[in-house]
């Protein structure tokens, strides 16, 4: 069963409320865990009914932006690290961040959370605009 348009939407917010929920409040272990399952869960379903799905004009388009994304995306990551490796300004601003973390993890460790999750975003923006640039395209 190929997943709305909609229902991806809405449980992309829900997963970034979570995050946030996540990051403020300090949250148990197992539900970190379970938070963290359903998200991998629902990442492969919404992956797997994309090329389930009957559509071959949007399996395109979700090819298009999927392969727009990873060789865009994260070339375009690896400069903002770098770019935040040569700025000591963007570094103090990520170990205050850090620092405000109250999950009890060493600053490296919330640190390297905070880029891959950077990292995350930049892809997930990259895709959504290659795959509304590819569906202007098509009309």
């Amino acid at each position: 069963m190929p997943s709305s348009t909609y229902s991806q939407i809405s449980v992309f917010v829900a997963v970034c409320i979570g995050v946030a929920f996540f990051f403020v409040f300090e949250v148990s272990f197992v539900a970190n865990i379970i938070f963290s399952a359903l998200c991998i869960l629902w990442a492969g379903w919404v992956f797997f009914s994309i090329f389930r799905d009957q559509d071959e004009l949007k399996w395109a388009s979700v090819r298009y932006a999927l392969a727009t994304a990873s060789s865009v995306g994260v070339p375009l990551s690896l400069a903002f690290v770098m770019l935040m490796v040569t700025m000591p300004g963007l570094q103090n601003v990520v170990s205050r961040i850090a620092a405000m973390s109250g999950s009890g993890l060493p600053l490296s460790a919330v640190g390297l959370g905070l880029g891959v999750t950077f990292a995350l975003v930049v892809m997930s923006v990259v895709f959504v605009i290659s795959q509304s640039f590819w569906w202007v395209s098509k009309r």
